[in-house]
């Protein structure tokens, strides 16, 4: 277990008798601290709605603002079955299906803008694509799309229940219904608007999760519906209008995974209890995902192990067969996704391992820490298993492509890449795929090729295909080939030794005329968000993820990831939370990597910033906030500052896995929040928030004023009605301007 480092001092959290009762009076410190703060004039609310300053040298100006505006081609459906059409979102064309094998583009009809898309898309045939969905007043409606017109055709359906999943055939669909309801059929055709919906929908785990590009959030496949109620899940035919019943879910289940084999004789659905991820303040100590976060709950009784489920059903004449499958204790695995094999012989289960942070007396269930597969024969047979290294994050995703193969989609080190696994030989081979992330992965496993979203340093938003026995892909969209050529930067891996002997690997990203190694360069640390994210080359055209902005505005940006980052192995996701580690592991190591590089001539201390949002921004903040580590310039955005205040009214849970404790351990707290250190905090700070940011912007603000209070230069950027990260243009230029002054001024000596 690591201490404390040399960069902190926990003595002078000790010290200050503020901070020793902060827990006992933190509402009424907090009020005298803000009504003594004078007005300040660095206090800036930015409405994006209205025009932006210039305030960058024209030229400067004109470049951010051609480096902010990307395209983003946007992948929608699986591939048809012939791998030659997928149903795309792309700039020129609106909602459109594209021929991967010629480019053309169809663009659908206006109207299907007026359904809400609630279950898969799934190809009828290689012509027509399928969903269920609701109009605009709630009713059911079998949406058709036509591929060679563009033509959509809505039909309106009476379900029984509220719709999970369409089979592949697109025949039957999965409905769920409050237990105690039944609607006979002289009910159900007179019915068209949807009951009470008995499923909300629910993110597992919730996580401060950095904005970047939500169109390709690899978190948002985490989503699930939740039952509200005691409900009942049953398959209903499309056509004949019968019903099977599958099982009874209780209130609080997450249905994980619905996955149908090829021609839907099987169906394998994945469940267990879920997380209460509200930020109420209502999570109480007492409840399990708070026990289950501090590892103080053993297997037997731990209900995220207890309740989670493989049901495997197989549909014949006569019935339905139901067989349940259940994890092993001793492994400390959970099932999470179900693939199938295209001719629906066998499937894979993925398993998520919990985790196992250093002074906990018992796994973490509802924060795992990596990825392992299991393969079952359809009748439920365990038959092998692939725990690898290089596969085990658990923001993995794997897709059967044979009875025999398989791909798996997953964060390594510093790519997002695609592996593939041959169950004979067991052999695990890398895809050509370039360095950089893949994103939206769609398979074609009769054409044995793949189509794909791919973006790095030097590459921003396309998309690309590329047969799986060929090293190249081809690029099918060009939208933003003229940012490319603007993108005047290098992308170099850096190499550090630190003094525990752990090595760490990131990558340094200069002005393209740079030099390498680099002499004496202003440079800007950034981490991520999450804490538990990736960190992969990607492009980044944001303030919060500035890899392609900064340098080519002159100034390098420096990516480690550093622990607690997914795609690095168990221990190293879990090495942030292990024991007190929480608030300086990554810190420390952080500050290490720059004394090496100053020793080297890489850079100094005073030609050094740090930024980043969310968990970044919690990193900045808290980084700052001490003494001993001299950062010139940091710009904190949409941060986490205060962990009492995230215990009492936000995710208390995800506290509680953070500091593997509860407030009562008062000391550990302080030293772990910015906002109680703000009046140490020596480096000049710009601080970026949104008023609609679930991490309360009032923090920022006082964080803000009490740092400007002791002399210490900071400036406060309140963007209203922005959420967690800036999603307006004119939000990005204004923050993109204030940040590039902001390091010019402190870093260019």
């Amino acid at each position: 277990m690591m201490k404390k480092g040399v960069w902190f001092s926990k003595k002078l959290c000790l010290c200050s008798v503020w901070m020793r009762c902060r827990l006992a009076a933190l509402g009424v410190v907090l009020v005298l601290l803000v009504m003594a703060m004078p007005v300040t004039a660095d206090v800036i609310s930015i409405d994006p709605n209205e025009s932006p300053s210039v305030t960058l040298p024209p030229a400067d100006a004109q470049r951010l603002q051609q480096l902010q505006n990307v395209d983003y081609p946007v992948l929608m459906s699986p591939l048809s079955p012939n791998g030659q059409h997928v149903l795309t979102t792309l700039p020129d064309a609106g909602v459109a299906f594209l021929n991967v094998r010629t480019e053309q583009k169809v663009p659908v009809n206006l109207q299907f803008s007026d359904f809400t898309r609630l279950t898969e898309f799934r190809w009828r045939n290689n012509r027509v694509l399928t969903y269920v969905g609701t109009d605009l007043k709630g009713a059911y409606h079998q949406i058709k799309l036509d591929r060679l017109s563009g033509r959509l055709t809505a039909i309106p359906i009476d379900l029984p229940g509220y719709p999970l999943s369409v089979s592949n055939r697109a025949e039957k669909v999965v409905l769920a219904r409050f237990s105690e309801t039944t609607v006979d059929s002289s009910e159900r055709s007179a019915r068209t608007r949807r009951a009470a919906t008995p499923i909300k929908q629910v993110t597992l785990p919730s996580r401060f999760s950095l904005p970047g590009s939500d169109k390709f959030d690899f978190e948002k496949r985490f989503t699930v519906p939740v039952a509200t109620e005691n409900i009942t899940c049953v398959v209903y035919d499309l056509t004949t209008g019968e019903e099977s019943p599958l099982l009874e879910v209780p209130m609080n289940t997450a249905l994980s995974a619905i996955a149908w084999s090829p021609r839907d004789q099987r169906l394998a659905t994945i469940r267990w209890i879920s997380v209460d991820n509200s930020r109420s303040g209502q999570v109480s100590e007492e409840s399990p995902e708070v026990q289950d976060a501090l590892g103080n709950l053993p297997p037997e009784e731990n209900p995220y192990f207890t309740s989670n489920t493989l049901d495997l059903f197989h549909f014949e004449s006569h019935g339905v067969q139901h067989q349940e499958i259940h994890p092993e204790a001793d492994d400390n695995d959970l099932f999470c996704g179900v693939d199938w094999d295209p001719y629906g012989m066998m499937f894979v289960a993925q398993m998520w391992t919990a985790g196992t942070p250093e002074g906990r007396t018992y796994p973490t269930y509802t924060n795992p820490n990596g990825s392992n597969y299991r393969f079952y024969l359809s009748n439920g047979t365990l038959i092998g298993t692939l725990d690898r290294p290089e596969i085990e994050a658990k923001f993995g995703q794997p897709y059967m492509i044979s009875p025999f193969e398989m791909l798996i989609h997953t964060p390594h080190e510093l790519d997002f890449c695609v592996f593939r696994y041959n169950l004979l030989t067991q052999t695990l081979t890398r895809l050509s795929t370039p360095p950089g992330s893949v994103h939206q992965l769609k398979v074609s496993p009769r054409r044995r090729s793949i189509v794909y979203n791919f973006s790095s340093f030097q590459q921003p938003y396309e998309i690309y295909k590329q047969k799986l026995r060929q090293n190249e892909p081809t690029q099918l969209t060009h939208y933003n080939d003229d940012l490319r050529d603007l993108n005047q930067v290098r992308a170099d891996q850096v190499h550090f030794t630190l003094a525990s002997g752990a090595e760490r690997t990131g990558i340094l990203i200069q002005p393209a005329d740079g030099n390498f190694p680099p002499e004496n360069i202003p440079m800007v640390v950034w981490q991520h968000g999450g804490p538990t994210a990736p960190v992969t080359q990607q492009w980044g055209n944001t303030v919060e993820m500035p890899f392609n902005l900064l340098p080519n505005l002159g100034m390098a940006v420096l990516v480690v990831p550093l622990p607690g980052r997914d795609g690095f192995g168990r221990d190293f996701l879990d090495a942030l939370v292990d024991g007190t580690n929480f608030g300086q592991i990554d810190i420390n190591e952080q500050a290490e990597v720059i004394d090496q590089m100053a020793q080297l001539g890489y850079t100094s201390w005073d030609q050094t910033g740090v930024t980043g949002c969310s968990y970044g921004g919690y990193f900045a903040s808290q980084s700052v906030s001490s003494n001993n580590i001299g950062y010139a310039a940091a710009n904190p955005q949409c941060s986490l500052l205060d962990l009492y205040s995230e215990w009492e009214t936000g995710y208390t849970n995800l506290v509680a896995y953070l500091m593997g404790q509860t407030p009562d351990s008062q000391d550990e707290y302080d030293f772990d929040s910015p906002l109680s250190r703000a009046e140490w905090v020596e480096t000049p700070t710009l601080i970026f928030a949104g008023t609609e940011d679930f991490l309360p912007s009032e923090l920022s603000r006082e964080f803000h004023d009490r740092i400007n209070a002791v002399g210490t230069p900071a400036d406060y950027y309140e963007f209203i009605g922005e959420p967690h990260g800036l999603y307006q243009p004119t939000s990005q230029f204004v923050a993109g301007q204030a940040q590039i002054e902001w390091f010019r001024n402190y870093l260019l000596k």
